[in-house]
């Protein structure tokens, strides 16, 4: 669901399976496509894992700054919170988690949380004491290592890697 070259295909066959309880999709936020996409899955009924991506594609079709993905992740995100009963915040970044629990007072969502296993660790501890759905997450299957790397790549997300391995992130 990462490249976009394979987003529309994707989304035509989880529309097929929609009403399947256990299925929901990943959309990202880097693509500028992602809010059309979000309100015809929600408009369905669909369930929506949001994350902001991490592939470098074309100006024309993805955001290029930090600052847009994170706008729109942050518009896409309010949008779920007023039209959609249940979805998934996948984010390290925690004024977007800050901001969601903001939004989750006042709109009460059946939000859960997702975040990848050793980032971040105490804020998903936190996260799941106060009541929130934690989902912890490992890359795995043939690919986990180019989608590791390529995670790794960005800058932003080397230093909160780097950050973390220093820091302990043991789960108590």
């Amino acid at each position: 669901m990462e490249e976009h070259q394979y987003v529309t295909q994707t989304i035509d066959l989880y529309m097929l399976k929609i009403s399947s309880k256990n299925t929901g999709i990943c959309i990202q936020s880097y693509l500028k496509r992602s809010m059309y996409d979000v309100k015809k899955i929600v408009k369905n009924n669909g369930y929506i894992r949001l994350v902001k991506g991490a592939y470098k594609e074309s100006k024309n079709i993805a955001f290029e700054s930090r600052e847009k993905v994170t706008e729109n992740y942050a518009n896409i995100m309010l949008y779920l919170f007023l039209n959609s009963k249940h979805f998934v915040l996948a984010t390290h970044d925690l004024n977007m988690i800050k901001l969601s629990e903001s939004l989750n007072k006042k709109y009460k969502r059946d939000v859960s949380y997702a975040m990848l296993n050793g980032i971040r660790n105490r804020e998903a501890v936190k996260l799941a004491n106060s009541g929130h759905k934690m989902i912890i997450y490992v890359p795995y299957g043939t690919e986990w290592f180019k989608y590791s790397y390529r995670r790794l790549r960005e800058a932003s997300n080397l230093k909160l890697v780097l950050r973390s391995l220093l820091s302990r992130q043991n789960i108590d």
